[in-house]
């Protein structure tokens, strides 16, 4: 989420996730401070936009991979020895640059984000292809 980091009862709510609508919060994680991030999206609209992941880097080094749907993180990259400054990330492969002057590429090797995706977008495909018949 964008926006002032509130104290919350373990310390700083650093990852937010909150009801777009109503911004009513739903998960908070404490996490070192988010340098930068990346939310992918895909070309399509309606139902086939955007994706169920998020990457966001952290001033410890870490990356995380958010599982956005489920409101958890799906996977620690952990490689930095500085903060992590950017980040970037398709479906087979995630790319950070950091402060120490490396860039660390991350594959998806057990192919467990791939698959999730997959079986989410073809829920979304299948949704479209019912409203379109409607």
């Amino acid at each position: 989420s964008a926006g002032e980091d509130v104290e919350g009862p373990t310390g700083r709510d650093c990852v937010r996730f909150c009801n777009a609508r109503s911004g009513n919060k739903l998960a908070s994680f404490t996490t070192a401070p988010v340098t930068c991030m990346c939310v992918r999206t895909e070309c399509g609209q309606g139902a086939l936009a955007g994706s169920r992941f998020a990457l966001t880097g952290h001033a410890d080094g870490k990356a995380v991979l958010w599982d956005v749907a489920a409101q958890r993180s799906a996977h620690i990259l952990d490689g930095h020895h500085k903060a992590a400054r950017a980040i970037h990330a398709n479906r087979f492969c995630a790319v950070s640059g950091g402060e120490d002057h490396t860039c660390r590429v991350w594959r998806f090797a057990d192919r467990s984000v791939i698959e999730q995706e997959a079986e989410e977008l073809a829920k979304r495909v299948r949704k479209a292809e019912d409203i379109s018949i409607d």
